[in-house]
């Protein structure tokens, strides 16, 4: 479980299901990946009604997923995803930011100065193990993909043992 002190370490938060984002700057309201953009119009909040999790690197919040709830509202498209991720750019999506970047893994500064750590699959699984004081990082999914390998080297290079804790 994870504890209040955690949820407010980590700035865990929660969209709801009102239009929080209607207050800001519509230009760069795009931009910043937390809203799909149709046709030159923006429309939905992508985390809406989801409970947010913000990635950490060096003290800053660098990239953002959203976990389901009961009060997320069902899209057919999002069907079984669990986990959302912030928008980034790329084609189809070139109002998003190029700075929007998802190249970090969740938990990343706690294996500054550790000679081991644990790789989780999900993002509440990594939380737990940071709240008892593990080293831990996770991709917030069932795999690394092909261009986080390196990474993934450069950032377990001289680890005595890497723990590795999947889902059944």
């Amino acid at each position: 479980m994870i504890t209040p002190d955690t949820a407010n370490l980590l700035k865990i938060g929660y969209a709801t299901t009102s239009r929080d984002l209607n207050d800001l700057d519509e230009t760069t309201l795009p931009k910043s990946g937390l809203v799909c953009v149709n046709d030159g119009k923006i429309g939905c909040e992508v985390f809406n009604g989801r409970i947010i999790f913000p990635y950490w690197n060096n003290g800053k919040a660098v990239y953002f997923i959203g976990r389901e709830t009961p009060e997320t509202p069902t899209a057919e498209y999002e069907k079984g995803m669990k986990s959302k991720k912030l928008l980034v750019h790329k084609e189809g999506r070139e109002y998003v930011c190029p700075c929007v970047l998802n190249s970090y893994f969740y938990g990343e500064d706690s294996l500054r100065g550790c000679d081991y750590c644990i790789i989780t699959e999900g993002v509440a699984d990594c939380i737990v193990m940071l709240q008892a004081a593990f080293p831990c990082i996770s991709p917030v999914t069932v795999q690394f993909r092909d261009k986080d390998h390196q990474k993934l080297l450069n950032l377990t290079k001289g680890f005595k043992r890497v723990y590795i804790y999947n889902d059944t």
